[in-house]
């Protein structure tokens, strides 16, 4: 906690606004209530220290499959839980598509979050043979269309980024034409959109 309110303040005047995207790490001997018990704790007092200068805290539940290695939170309805223990209005939610795709009731989950969605990360899914396998939006499982609606409908109006992490796997989109990547992630997001609003 120490280091991450070195990285707030190293942002100077530019962190206003900002969501500081955050994951619990793994449960001590397994414990989550110890983890929902220091989340609550650490990260209000965090968000308080963020408030004064006017940075928001966003809590990313991770996918289950890396459940135990960078987190305990593995679905929006934890992460939620979090932030309704937390209690701050500059406390709320990192929604990732990669990791929160195959939860379950995940578009009435989405809709739950209401206002406390602070920001949007896009990737596509196959299934993982890294911890780091990701593809361009569009070029995977995920069903992008109806999960850009619902996020939509909830008034989220913030900014949409594109977050893939492709590392120790053969076809790795970092070792090859990474212009192509980001062309190909904004038609991608591009044709998601207008499947999601266009019919």
């Amino acid at each position: 906690m120490q280091a991450y309110r070195k990285t707030i303040d190293l942002f100077g005047e530019r962190a206003a606004g900002l969501p500081f995207v955050t994951n619990t790490g793994i449960a001590p001997e397994g414990s989550m209530q110890e983890v929902y018990d220091r989340a609550t704790q650490e990260y209000g007092e965090l968000a308080d220290f963020a408030a004064e200068r006017g940075a928001r805290i966003a809590l990313e539940p991770l996918n289950a499959s890396i459940s135990n290695v960078e987190t305990a939170i593995w679905t929006l309805e934890q992460g939620m839980e979090i932030v309704r223990r937390v209690g701050r209005s500059n406390f709320g939610i990192c929604l990732d598509s990669w990791n929160v795709w195959q939860n379950a009731d995940l578009l009435e989950n989405v809709r739950a979050c209401g206002t406390s969605i602070f920001i949007v990360q896009l990737s596509d899914w196959r299934i993982p043979r890294s911890f780091q396998d990701r593809l361009v939006p569009g070029q995977g499982a995920i069903p992008l269309p109806p999960l850009l609606r619902v996020i939509h409908d909830t008034g989220y109006r913030r900014p949409y980024v594109v977050e893939i992490f492709s590392n120790d796997v053969p076809d790795a989109l970092w070792e090859g034409d990474l212009s192509c990547v980001v062309a190909d992630s904004i038609n991608g997001v591009d044709a998601a959109w207008r499947q999601a609003f266009e019919g």
